[in-house]
């Protein structure tokens, strides 16, 4: 991290897992790799208990931890779910446990009462329409940042074998084939021909160079997903500013957007990436490193609009045998993420438990204390377990003196 920005105030209140984010991206962008290496695409991080992909920050948290430990597994599990289904941690040749550092923490956030401070009982809403749904959203709930650690399938014993996806040979990929020709018939039309990539906002339209003119099939998804990604910035969809002409700050953030959008849209369809791509948007490098120097939270920002975009795209998968249905869980997932990058919401976040006590082997007891949005300060007891996995013991409390008291 750069000087500038290790004195920035906005850097400073970040957590420990969104420095270490901001530091990976501002060092690749120093080396001029592009906003990651090709070891971050390759099937995106999932539950290795319920199979459902992990979105937004996490994404990323756990895709810059695979490229860094050189994993092939893209499911990851926390260790009491691990415990529940009687695997355990490999151990190398001299017997020690792989599951020693390998915790990578990751967000959520646990929706509350404002009134009460309790958990939010999602049955409030029942009979409410959408639009009454996210009125009393935004006037009665405010979500509150956790954190908990899960561990990779590369370092689990007993884990049942990956099933991969059969890959064709050339990169041609049935899923982008269908994503891109339903697209085109459905939403902005897509002209092949010409010797650019681009998206005209004005006329919803979407040109790219015949398949013919890449290097090859990842080439021509990665180019044509990532305009895709633009089109969906159009007032029929997700309504986005498209009015900065190149060259422009305006321009460069939605080129950052649709950079990460490509990312995880890559991850969930399992295409691989070539150099070209990784490396492209070169004219933007500078001045990508330069806003997320000064503002961190540009990146988070970013991020949380790539996975917008990457949820509207994928939802033409199925569009073809289902209108895509937004489910409660997604829903709620929408509402508590409104706050997630929220720039005046950022507040400092003291050290966690489960960072404290990872990959400790003797069992102690901790107070706990978050804060949520009215800035009231709550302490609970944690019993804190092998490999930093955690469990709490007990109520909340206003200090810390009465919390260990009734403990």
């Amino acid at each position: 991290m750069s000087e500038t920005a290790t004195n920035n105030k906005i850097y400073d209140k970040l957590t420990p897992q969104r420095k270490q984010l901001v530091d990976i991206i501002l060092a690749n962008l120093e080396k001029g790799v592009g906003l990651w290496k090709q070891g971050w695409l390759g099937g995106a991080p999932k539950s290795g208990i319920t199979g459902k992909p992990y979105r937004g920050i996490n994404r990323l948290f756990l895709s810059a931890a695979t490229m860094e430990k050189g994993y092939s597994d893209n499911r990851w599990v926390t260790f009491n779910q691990m415990e529940d289904k009687g695997w355990s941690f490999k151990r190398n040749e001299e017997g020690e446990s792989l599951g020693k550092g390998a915790g990578v923490a990751i967000e959520f956030y646990e929706l509350r009462d404002k009134e009460t401070k309790k958990p939010f009982d999602r049955r409030t809403l029942d009979g409410m329409t959408r639009a009454e749904q996210e009125e009393y959203m935004d006037e009665n709930v405010y979500p509150i940042r956790k954190y908990y650690r899960v561990f990779n399938g590369d370092v689990i014993e007993g884990i049942p074998e990956r099933v991969k996806a059969e890959r064709d040979e050339s990169g041609y990929s049935k899923r982008a084939e269908k994503i891109i020709g339903t697209w085109s018939d459905t939403e902005a039309r897509i002209y092949f021909g010409g010797t650019e990539a681009f998206y005209l906002p004005e006329k919803d339209e979407i040109h790219v160079p015949n398949r013919e003119a890449f290097f090859d099939n990842q080439e021509f998804y990665s180019t044509t997903l990532h305009e895709i990604g633009h089109s969906t910035g159009h007032k029929s969809r997700l309504n986005r500013n498209l009015n900065g002409g190149k060259g422009t700050p305006d321009y460069a953030i939605e080129e950052l957007r649709a950079e990460i959008a490509s990312m995880f849209i890559a991850q969930d369809l399992e295409l691989t990436a070539n150099e070209s791509h990784i490396q492209n948007n070169s004219a933007y490098i500078q001045h990508w490193k330069s806003k997320i120097t000064e503002n961190p939270n540009v990146l988070f920002t970013a991020i949380a609009d790539a996975e917008k975009i990457t949820k509207f795209v994928m939802a033409k998968e199925n569009v073809a045998d289902n209108a895509a249905v937004e489910t409660e869980e997604e829903f709620m997932e929408t509402v508590s993420e409104k706050a997630e990058f929220d720039t005046e919401a950022e507040r400092e976040v003291k050290p966690t438990i489960e960072e404290m006590a990872a990959n400790t082997k003797v069992e102690y007891y901790g107070v706990y204390c978050e804060t949520d949005e009215d800035d009231e300060t709550k302490y609970s007891i944690f019993r804190i377990a092998e490999m930093g996995c955690v469990k709490k013991v007990g109520d909340e409390y206003s200090s810390r003196e009465e919390c260990i008291k009734r403990a």
